[in-house]
């Protein structure tokens, strides 16, 4: 069963370009008709349950791409766990930028840490056994060890099931000596 997500919320996320979106996007679309599971875009989510008036959030998001230069971020194992959002994830590999820019959303959007922050890209939503995990992992391999450089940042309207979920604006992050620190 999908939670509820009626609140107003947004979501910013780190989404990968060309090829390798393409081809994860794929995978996340063939593992959701396989398993009756929501298809969603591939991401990297840097902040989420972000609540406010949208222009409020577009503009703090701004800010924050201002101060964010472009990452490198490298997906690793792949695992399976027992929540919805987290289902089935690649890991992503220890980055100490991208943990400074998880910080610096908390502290410009006013956010709470919820609980502590786990940087990953979701392969599947859903609740499925632990056993059906162990075979998609096994039918994917548990090495997942692929790196990719983000440039920029989307701000996700996260109303409702991934379903309704929607893209609302994308924000290039700012390379070093453009504005940033």
């Amino acid at each position: 069963m999908e939670p509820d997500m009626t609140r107003r919320s947004y979501a910013l996320w780190l989404v990968p370009s060309g090829d390798l979106r393409r081809r994860l996007a794929r995978t996340i679309r063939r593992l959701s008709r396989a398993y009756a599971t929501p298809s969603f875009p591939p991401h990297v989510t840097l902040a989420s349950r972000i609540a406010g008036p949208r222009q409020e959030v577009l503009a703090k998001a701004a800010q924050l791409a201002r101060e964010i230069p472009p990452l490198t971020l490298r997906l690793t194992g792949i695992e399976g766990r027992n929540e919805y959002f987290r289902c089935l994830v690649a890991r992503v590999g220890p980055n100490k930028a991208l943990r400074q820019a998880h910080r610096l959303a908390k502290r410009i959007f006013g956010l709470r840490a919820q609980r502590p922050f786990m940087p990953h890209l979701s392969l599947v939503y859903g609740d499925l056994a632990p056993s059906t995990k162990r075979k998609i992992i096994a039918s994917l391999g548990k090495r997942f060890d692929v790196e990719f450089e983000v440039r920029h940042m989307d701000v996700v309207a996260i109303q409702g099931p991934p379903r309704q979920w929607r893209r609302v604006q994308s924000i290039h992050l700012t390379p070093p000596g453009r504005g940033g620190h």
